[in-house]
């Protein structure tokens, strides 16, 4: 999330299709899990129905064959790379989320 609408107002077309990913809950009415989080920016820990805010859950597939890699018509759902075990990947994430610096600041393409 980017947090206090800077998502807006850059007054180039990405006006147009950046929008905050912050869950809206409508009003007065925040996530009972997550709790009221519209004013934080950075990386946040949501539940999974805030994350997907009425959206898909699509499942990443890690260390396929470079034939599929190549014959997947949609880019970006998966990788011939291999990945960090899933305890490793949460203790990383927990890490960063609460270190000083945590993830760092948000930018589209230096650090997305």
């Amino acid at each position: 999330t980017r947090g206090g609408g800077l998502e807006i107002g850059t007054g180039t077309f990405l006006d147009k299709i950046i929008v905050s990913s912050v869950p809206n809950h409508g009003g007065d009415n925040p996530c009972p899990n997550c709790g009221d989080q519209s004013s934080l920016d950075g990386v946040i820990c949501s539940c999974l129905d805030c994350f997907l805010a009425g959206g898909n859950l699509y499942l990443f597939v890690y260390s396929v064959s470079k034939a599929i890699f190549l014959a997947k018509q949609r880019g970006g759902t998966c990788t011939t790379a291999t990945s960090d075990p899933s305890d490793e990947v949460i203790s990383r994430a927990n890490f960063l989320l609460t270190s000083k610096d945590g993830f760092g600041l948000y930018d589209l393409l230096e650090n997305n």
